[in-house]
């Protein structure tokens, strides 16, 4: 009998780990993958609608000036749209996910999005409205206190579709 449960147990692993491995490597086939020569507010914005980021006014205010408008060396070469830093108690879709406090660097600038959406499904899940997300950015996210007024002032001249 318990012969039984070891072979059983030792199929359905192998059986998980089958089906990890498809998964992952239709993960991988799915991804959309922005050449940083072709990356544009168009294209990062197909991505904030793709993954349902909360206020996504806000984050491309955030994109212009955390990346001085895609022209920095951490929006260029790491992917890296708003100065994410790694996570030490969230998923993180970063490939330097062991230097925790680091800026991360990504893959693609889809797996920046998604790690937006992971910090805000940590941080900001219960929250419905710009202001208070405001008032999360200055507890959690910056140390600069004109940074939520850098963030309205971007935002005035943002159209909203």
């Amino acid at each position: 009998m318990k012969d039984s449960i070891k072979i059983f147990l030792i199929i359905a692993a192998l059986l998980a780990a089958i089906i990890f491995s498809f998964k992952s490597k239709a993960f991988l086939l799915e991804k959309q993958q922005i050449p940083n020569d072709s990356l544009t507010f168009e294209s990062i914005d197909s991505l904030l609608i793709k993954h349902r980021i909360k206020f996504s006014r806000i984050i491309v205010a955030q994109i212009k000036l955390e990346s001085n408008y895609l022209k920095s060396t951490k929006a260029l070469e790491d992917n890296n749209l708003i100065g994410m830093r790694i996570a030490a108690q969230r998923y993180c879709f970063a490939i330097n996910n062991y230097d925790y406090g680091a800026f991360a660097k990504y893959a693609t600038v889809e797996d920046c999005v998604r790690d937006i959406k992971s910090w805000q499904i940590q941080n900001s899940l219960f929250i419905t409205k710009e202001e208070q997300y405001f008032t999360l950015l200055e507890k959690v996210y910056c140390q600069d206190k004109n940074y939520v007024k850098q963030l309205k002032q971007i935002m005035k001249w943002i159209i909203t579709y």
